[in-house]
């Protein structure tokens, strides 16, 4: 990156006058006994979402220093430059200058004085820069990013008799995750409930016995794949009810539950949008607001994936939309498709929600560019790797599968494998997408939900309910014994489930004044559609065949 132009000349008329010698002198830069030092804090550490503010201390070391000028590099998978504050003495300008395109010098800094004057011997802080911390797949939780001194141009001071020192420079760090969103201590911990001949819904109470050891941890971008994040887990881990004899659904709810629904409807009560993630609590028997997407921009949309991963809600859609820019982290309008993942990093969750999004994942830079490929699965596996399932055929990286199975995401090596193999559970049938997936690894457990009906051996439903998989191998050789868990129309849910979380979920959630609060989102037309799913090209479901053909036609990006 060169400085500004305005910058440049006005720094090389200075020079030719005598009065300003910068960095941009022909002359070769001597080295002083002593020498100027720039010198940025280090070790800062920041939650996702909030901002850091990273001082800069200037020191001449006996040196008359009347101008400097230095370029820096960042991260901007972790960082996003919000702004300067300047403390220089009467007399000095100062400049910042942003270009996000020069990777390796987004910034150049500049000060001066005209007429010459000399810098006191230190200014601490002579400037502080503003930035926002970022998470995602190319910087999760615990990553330690670096503000680095840029080499091309080098940093270098101008002194009040004309010349150019080099200086020397020390970069400054910072810790995205540290002072993350708490995780909320939960009172209601699982009990195993008593399984039943009838389909008649038993309502446990919940007593506190268990912690789960699987809490999701954001893949790291290390090649050893070790998973990086806070230790903080939450402590509901549900207990897997007894299997019946017959391969038929008995209703269980001995832990809390947190669902999204393809549609918008009621549930004891409340009353829940697309948009929107409910739970139910087992000790009052009713569904309250956990997450209010119309609260934060998304009134219009459907959310149709959702996991919670060390302090942020990671989300995805069935369609492509625009995020206005008052909901995101930088403030800038985000364009989502249905092949990404947003990051909401919560400041409330309930019936008022509040919070600010950015880009966690997107999906066509790691091969998810075709129309099928709409992300409406997210859940991890037991090393940390995101996990996802499409709505219709997925081939990326050269693995190739369907929408009844789940893929495994590597950020070391930015390729995906087949972590669930659908077709040889059983799961062959248009309507036996896999639509909504929670891993609990420590019990080798997937809890699954799809499209419409399903029927494996040993358990049968409908779109509205959740069966258990346990498993005994994964990949090309999947292998589980399947169980019912928990059928939603006894419990008072009646709409196909896109989205799973079983236990308390890992962030407070603000109280509402009743148990069971009515989201109050506004209707918009047409945002109600459960917009069908793609062929994964292995099925021949004539109807879905024709609606796709009616309403989806293929567009090329």
């Amino acid at each position: 990156m060169h400085y500004p132009t305005l910058l440049i000349r006005t720094l090389l008329i200075a020079s030719l006058l005598g009065l300003v010698a910068g960095g941009l002198r022909t002359a070769p830069i001597a080295q002083a006994q002593t020498t100027p030092a720039l010198t940025f804090a280090t070790g800062v550490t920041v939650a996702p979402g909030a901002t850091v503010a990273l001082p800069l201390r200037f020191a001449s070391n006996g040196t008359s220093i009347g101008s400097f000028a230095f370029a820096l590099d960042f991260d901007q998978a972790c960082l996003t430059y919000t702004g300067v504050t300047w403390a220089l003495p009467s007399g000095f300008v100062g400049s910042v200058t942003s270009d996000l395109t020069d990777t390796d010098s987004e910034l150049d800094v500049v000060a001066l004085s005209l007429p010459v004057t000399a810098l006191p011997a230190t200014l601490d802080p002579v400037l502080t820069l503003s930035f926002t911390a970022l998470t995602g797949v190319n910087c999760p939780l615990g990553t330690t990013t670096t503000i680095a001194f840029a080499a091309d141009p080098t940093p270098s001071f101008g002194t009040t008799a004309g010349g150019s020192l080099a200086g020397t420079t020390t970069n400054g760090t910072v810790t995205i995750g540290s002072g993350a969103p708490p995780t909320a201590t939960p009172t209601n911990t699982p009990v195993e409930p008593t399984a039943t001949p009838t389909n008649t819904p038993v309502e446990p109470t919940a007593t506190a016995t268990d912690t789960p050891t699987n809490t999701p941890v954001v893949p790291t971008a290390t090649p050893t794949n070790t998973p990086v994040g806070p230790t903080a887990t939450p402590t509901n881990t549900p207990v897997v009810p007894t299997a019946t004899a017959t391969p038929t659904n008995t209703p269980v709810a001995a832990t809390t539950i947190v669902l999204s629904s393809a549609k918008n409807g009621t549930a004891r009560g409340l009353s829940y949008r697309d948009e929107d993630i409910i739970q139910y609590n087992p000790a009052s028997g009713q569904w309250t607001l956990v997450f209010d997407g119309s609260d934060v921009g998304l009134g219009d949309e459907d959310v149709d994936a959702f996991a919670f991963s060390q302090g942020v809600l990671l989300l995805s859609f069935d369609d492509d939309f625009k995020l206005a820019a008052n909901y995101t982290v930088n403030n800038q309008t985000l364009k989502v498709e249905a092949a990404d993942i947003l990051a909401f990093v919560p400041t409330q969750l309930g019936q008022s929600t509040r919070g600010q999004f950015q880009l966690y994942l997107v999906g066509e830079t790691v091969g998810l560019d075709s129309s099928g490929e709409n992300i409406d699965v997210i859940a991890f596996d037991e090393l940390g790797n995101l996990l996802v399932s499409v709505t219709g055929g997925f081939k990326a990286t050269d693995i190739k599968g369907d929408d009844e199975d789940l893929f495994a995401f590597d950020a070391a090596t930015r390729r995906w494998s087949l972590y669930f193999d659908g077709s040889r559970v059983g799961l062959t049938q248009s309507g036996e997408d896999v639509r909504a997936a929670w891993a609990d690894h420590s019990r080798r457990q997937l809890y699954l939900s799809t499209r419409d009906d399903y029927r494996v051996t040993g358990a049968s439903g409908s779109e509205d309910d959740i069966f258990l998989c346990t498993y005994t191998t994964l990949g090309a050789d999947t292998a589980c014994t399947f169980t019912p868990f928990f059928d939603g129309k006894a419990f008072g849910f009646k709409e196909a489930i896109d989205g799973i979380l079983i236990g308390v979920v890992p962030l407070p959630v603000a109280a509402t004044a009743a148990e069971a609060a009515t989201d109050d989102t506004l209707v918009y037309p047409g945002d109600d559609a459960d917009t069908p799913d793609e062929l994964d090209g292995n099925e021949t479901d004539t109807e879905e065949a024709l609606t796709l053909q009616l309403f989806l036609p293929f567009v090329v990006r």
